[in-house]
């Protein structure tokens, strides 16, 4: 159900040169309240020319002077783990929007406060795993540049990853089936699915089928996003304008996830927790991160695929921002040698399927199934068990149509 890429010299260049022309504004015993964030000799205090702009980069604020200083404290160490990381090559790290949070802190905010894997013991092997044959995949594929991804989000400090890893799913199904884009919401998510935890964390299969039994989706512009928990406001969450009628797992190999992003974006699981991670900048990543399914803590969303100097790499999603990684984006490596899901940093995924988003063809052959079902008395107990017959049947009267046509 969730995943596991990227350069910044140029950056640090830039920076350095930048400080040539900057007059020095902090007196060199500045302190609030008995705090001195900012030290006095020379290389610190340029560090904290670089934290003021920071700070006015990323429009950040912070409420107490101690809170300052931690802040201050943290950009400085991460400035100095930056420098060192990019100097051993591969993929790049930077200063970017979480660089003023300890790895500690990072953890606690911006993920799961449980580890989201354990539920997979319940998943794989179950009716609801599709089964996957090989496919015929293109060398490479995007669905951003296909128009079926909303802008990147960016979930704040609650660890609401789960719904918008499925709000990106549902988002991309439901553009592909209707040639419409429509961004959908993720507090009603938050707040009215009470299987899962909100702010501390979630399942997204728990979310799909919470958008199933409610008959659908509010959108964000409805609904909007507020980064903190609260109580499901019913009257918009019955303003519905997507729906799905499954979900179904992924299993977690290669070649089943690379066929399942032929077909749409697919929700995923990842380790997120390492420090290259939270501050990645751009490159394949290939860092310090689990395959282990037990150490999952992120959900995102799996938009495609791509090569790069005989190196392959997914594309992921995120959501924190346009401003972390390379505009919100993260390429993964492949690793299709690892037991679960051929990254180094993923673990498990789900997709979502919708009929009633057809185009007119296919609604079409969906009231063919329909009545199909209903001269042989067909019941489907599950909706996934639905989906996949369908997906038979509409194969089945392709062949049917072509053999009658010879």
């Amino acid at each position: 159900m969730f995943l596991k890429n990227p350069q910044i010299g140029a950056l640090v260049l830039l920076l350095w040169q930048s400080m040539a022309v900057l007059i020095l504004s902090i007196p060199t015993d500045f302190s609030i309240a008995g705090y001195n964030p900012y030290p006095t000799n020379a290389h610190k205090l340029h560090i904290a020319q670089l934290f003021e702009q920071w700070m006015e980069t990323h429009e950040k604020i912070y409420s107490q002077p101690e809170d300052r200083t931690r802040g201050f404290e943290n950009f400085l160490r991460n400035y100095e783990y930056v420098n060192g990381r990019n100097a051993n090559g591969g993929h790049s790290v930077g200063m970017n929007n979480l660089a003023d949070l300890s790895n500690e802190e990072f953890r606690e905010k911006y993920l799961s406060k449980f580890q989201m894997g354990k539920r997979r013991e319940r998943r794989v092997g179950s009716d609801n795993e599709r089964n996957y044959e090989s496919c015929d995949a293109p060398p490479s594929l995007n669905w951003e540049e296909k128009g079926v991804v909303t802008a990147v989000k960016n979930q704040g400090q609650c660890g609401s990853c789960w719904s918008f890893s499925t709000t990106g799913a549902i988002e991309g199904i439901n553009a592909i089936t209707t040639g419409e884009l429509i961004s959908l919401s993720e507090q009603e998510l938050v707040e009215c699915v009470t299987t899962n935890w909100g702010c501390n964390g979630g399942y997204m299969d728990y979310a799909f089928e919470w958008i199933i039994q409610n008959g659908g989706i509010s959108t964000e512009s409805s609904y909007p996003y507020t980064a903190k928990d609260g109580i499901c406001n019913i009257t918009q969450a019955n303003n519905k304008v997507v729906t799905i009628d499954g979900y179904q797992d992924v299993p977690p190999n290669d070649e089943a996830l690379l066929c399942a992003v032929l077909k749409q974006p697919i929700s995923v699981g990842i380790d997120a927790g390492a420090r290259d991670f939270q501050l990645y900048k751009e490159g394949i990543y290939n860092g310090n991160c689990s395959s282990d399914p037990e150490e999952i803590n992120h959900a995102v969303l799996l938009v495609g695929y791509g090569s790069e100097n005989g190196t392959d790499y997914w594309i992921v999603k995120n959501s924190w921002g346009a401003r972390w990684g390379n505009q919100g984006y993260i390429y993964i490596k492949r690793d299709q040698s690892l037991p679960y899901a051929s990254s180094i940093c993923t673990d498990f995924s789900s997709l979502g399927y919708n009929f009633s988003n057809y185009n007119a063809e296919q609604q079409e052959l969906v009231q063919l199934f329909e009545q199909w079902m209903k001269k042989h008395e067909k019941i489907y107990a599950r909706p996934e068990d639905k989906a996949r017959g369908f997906e038979n049947f509409a194969k089945n009267f392709e062949y049917v149509h072509k053999w009658n046509a010879n």
